[in-house]
């Protein structure tokens, strides 16, 4: 089961930066905008530290993502903006 957690905190880490690299926002905003603490952030971007579903949910939201793209292993495209709801 660990095999799987690590699996899981690379796939979070690698969504992360790959989202905010089309953002062009440093690492501390992104923490500012979605409300965690930028250290923690920093920790699970190095897959040093677990994120919650909550901070998982609200990383997702000020990345215009839904969660689970950040939790899916890419390779196809799945972490571009969700559509906005009219």
């Amino acid at each position: 089961m660990a095999a799987r957690q690590s699996d899981l905190r690379r796939i979070l880490a690698k969504n992360i930066r790959a989202a905010l690299a089309r953002t062009d926002k440093p690492i501390v905003a992104l923490a500012d905008l979605a409300g965690v603490s930028s250290a923690h952030l920093y920790d699970v971007i190095r897959c040093e530290k677990a994120a919650t579903i909550d901070f998982v949910e609200k990383v997702a939201e000020a990345l215009e993502l839904e969660p689970w793209q950040l939790l899916r292993d890419q390779g196809d495209g799945a972490t571009k903006p969700r559509r906005s709801r009219s």
